[in-house]
């Protein structure tokens, strides 16, 4: 497996990352609140196969915490990790997530 297979599967991974976090952006937060603790989704790259996953955690009761990360595995143990997210109010006020908060799915 070459580093051009590695560069398509991250390139795979961060683009479907980027199309779930912009359809998740326009749910609202009932919508979202009704969404699985997680769900993941696989996808084929060459030899690789990318995960990705959508986490979404209750931080208290007017506010949700959705993450999506994505993931493939290299060989034993190593691999490529990306993850971004927001947090959405009960009032619908969207804020991206924090770069520390993102560290528990990276």
């Amino acid at each position: 497996m070459s580093k051009e297979d590695e560069k398509k599967a991250v390139a795979l991974g961060k683009s479907e990352m980027e199309k779930r976090l912009a359809a998740l952006r326009h749910q609202t937060f009932d919508e979202l609140a009704a969404l699985p603790d997680h769900k993941t989704d696989n996808f084929k790259s060459g030899k690789y196969e990318v995960k990705v996953t959508t986490y979404r955690d209750n931080l208290d009761d007017d506010v949700l915490q959705v993450a999506v990360q994505w993931y493939f595995r290299i060989r034993l143990g190593f691999g490529q990790i990306g993850a971004d997210g927001f947090t959405i109010t009960r009032e619908n006020v969207v804020r991206d997530m924090e770069e520390k908060a993102l560290y528990e799915f990276m």
